[in-house]
């Protein structure tokens, strides 16, 4: 109802965008990759994952988007690809959370979150 009242879209707060920076492009493939969930999408959540430098995409049908659902479909993919050197992801709590970070942490992988409601700074995962 609101985004249909004159006096509401003009009262609301309007605040700036800022620009954003481009991502220094990887060397290799599968240095950085980024990483976020898509959905729900006619009942259905996907967890997209973007390989930075050849915008290879994975997408995979998951149930839950938990910490351990995002670990086990990426060392799927680490046992594919190798361990990347860096993952972006959104400030979701399962990318957050102590088992992810622990996760990322044991593999020696840098773990970069955008920033705080700008899901645009994801990069990859969130624009395709």
């Amino acid at each position: 109802m609101a985004r249909n009242c004159n006096e509401c879209i003009n009262a609301r707060p309007n605040p700036p965008k800022s620009v954003l920076t481009p991502w220094k492009w990887p060397q290799r493939q599968w240095t950085r990759v980024h990483c976020d969930f898509l959905g729900p999408y006619k009942n259905k959540t996907f967890l997209i994952i973007v390989d930075a430098t050849t915008k290879w995409l994975e997408v995979f049908q998951v149930n839950s988007m938990t910490a351990q659902t995002v670990i086990t479909k990426l060392s799927e993919l680490i046992a594919r690809f190798g361990i990347p050197r860096t993952i972006t992801t959104d400030n979701a709590k399962c990318f957050n959370g102590d088992e992810f970070q622990s996760y990322c942490k044991t593999l020696g992988i840098r773990h970069l979150t955008g920033a705080p409601f700008h899901p645009a700074s994801n990069g990859f995962a969130e624009s395709g």
